[in-house]
């Protein structure tokens, strides 16, 4: 089924322009690849380059030269200790422990050198890797080894956990295609609010133009200079598009990004300066200011102290 704009969505399509697009994907998702799909589908995964398989049993995994054994029952919690892997840094700070369980836990016959993700069944039981990474001459490959990883997405404490997750996958799969040629973009094509838009820039020129804009309106409109932290300010919650140009006018990139809305609760809104020179008109991100109440002792104190007062008044008053 095609994505993309109404008019263009929604219409089926058969097995060859399927095949025309993996062969020419920087990054090929098989998603639910198991004992049902046909022997084209297998046969296009098999065919090398950087992918991600989610498979649903030991067929899928097979038809990528992974052997596993048979989804494992039970419900297996992420380990709170992330371990050396190519995708650690990713993971660095991301709260591990109290996530929903994950299942179909597989067990690869070959360890995996790299794990980047271990499983407990019960939460305490030995550990197992949820992914199986494999770098040679084929490409670079990941396997999921586990699923239910919606039900992180599904609730917010889970989300920055499953979006760190697997933008760090993705980066270990595409690390080096952004070589000469490589078309200029968004670090990210959903980002929180209040989060700056980071740009991957190739090394074709010194310079990029960004412009992004919103319902036809710009609301950034600025020179990046490549080698250096390439960023533009945050922007509201919102869909975007953008076109990146090069020294000479032409247009190198462009396409669209996403910012999602982020709860500040209990905090007063005030705009950031320095996000006043987005334009005239132009919306400005929101931030919160100072210290969240729930994160001080104070108040807790202060109701523990009248809950001991109300007890000594009553106590000397006779009452009990």
């Amino acid at each position: 089924v095609r994505s993309g704009r109404a008019a263009d969505r929604g219409a089926p399509v058969d097995s060859a322009p399927v095949r025309r697009a993996a062969a020419t994907s920087a990054l090929l998702v098989a998603h639910g690849l198991g004992p049902d799909a046909e022997a084209w589908a297998m046969a296009v995964v098999a065919t090398g380059g950087r992918r991600l398989v989610l498979p649903t049993g030991p067929e899928g995994a097979g038809a990528v030269g992974v052997e596993v054994g048979l989804p494992q029952a039970g419900e297996w919690y992420a380990s709170p200790d992330v371990p050396t892997s190519p995708i650690a840094g990713a993971l660095t700070g991301v709260e591990l422990q109290g996530l929903p369980p994950l299942t179909g836990v597989m067990t690869p016959a070959t360890p995996n050198r790299q794990p980047v993700l271990q499983l407990q069944l019960r939460g305490a039981g030995a550990p197992a890797n949820a992914f199986h990474l494999v770098d040679d001459e084929g490409g670079r490959l990941v396997v999921a080894l586990s699923s239910s990883y919606w039900r992180w997405a599904a609730r917010e404490e889970g989300r920055a956990a499953y979006r760190s997750l697997w933008s760090g996958l993705a980066g270990w799969l595409l690390a080096g295609e952004w070589l000469s040629g490589a078309e200029p973009r968004p670090s990210a094509w959903v980002l929180d609010q209040g989060s700056p838009v980071g740009w991957s820039l190739p090394g074709d020129s010194a310079s990029y133009r960004v412009r992004v804009s919103t319902a036809g309106v710009d609301v950034v409109d600025t020179v990046l200079t490549n080698g250096i932290r390439a960023e533009t300010p945050p922007l509201p919650t919102g869909s975007y598009a953008y076109a990146v140009l090069g020294a000479d006018g032409d247009t190198l990139g462009a396409g669209r990004f996403d910012v999602t809305s982020a709860t500040q609760d209990m905090l007063p809104a005030v705009a950031e300066p320095d996000q006043m020179a987005l334009g005239a008109g132009a919306e400005v991100t929101l931030q919160a200011a100072g210290r969240p109440l729930r994160t001080s002792p104070l108040p807790y104190l202060l109701l523990i102290a009248l809950l001991c007062g109300e007890w000594v008044v009553r106590r000397r008053s006779g009452l009990r």
